[in-house]
């Protein structure tokens, strides 16, 4: 089988047992090898950006996204390029930008501070797509959010 980067070898069967990248066999008899491979998820982005939003200040911030490998990394702003006027807690969240939606990363900003991302490691979820939000809830009142940057398993 001919190397591919959409594969990786996963152990051997049969006559060799164990991960090893080689296993040597001695051929005493009619002996079967089985090399066990298994496919490499590949994850896509939809979008690499996003400023679609609202909130209590409407759609004031931006949401970008890179991807490489299972790592995505999200990094919120406001779209205008200012900092934050305000002190808050941004909240990474999947599915939705309300309160109640799963949560995956909490940071707490500070009044003057420009962006902030949070790094997500992909093969830890399932039941694909799955779409991405980050709200900034303020130290003062109010809430604006921005989303969704939406992750596929091909």
């Amino acid at each position: 089988m001919p190397a591919s980067s959409s594969y990786k070898f996963s152990g051997w069967g049969g006559a060799c047992s164990g991960t090893s990248s080689t296993c040597t066999v001695s051929m005493t008899a009619a002996k079967n090898v089985t090399a066990t491979f298994t496919a490499i998820p590949v994850y896509r982005l939809a979008s690499t950006v996003s400023t679609t939003g609202g909130g209590t200040w409407g759609s004031i911030l931006k949401l970008s996204a890179t991807l490489s490998g299972s790592t995505l990394n999200l990094t919120v702003n406001k779209k205008d390029g200012s900092s934050f006027s305000t002190g808050g807690t941004l909240y990474f969240k999947v599915g939705t930008y309300e309160t109640y939606g799963e949560n995956r990363c909490q940071l707490s900003i500070t009044a003057g501070t420009f962006s902030k991302s949070c790094t997500h490691n992909l093969a830890t979820f399932s039941g694909y797509p799955k779409d991405f939000y980050v709200r900034f809830n303020s130290s003062n009142g109010g809430f604006a959010w921005v989303g969704f940057i939406r992750a596929t398993l091909q």
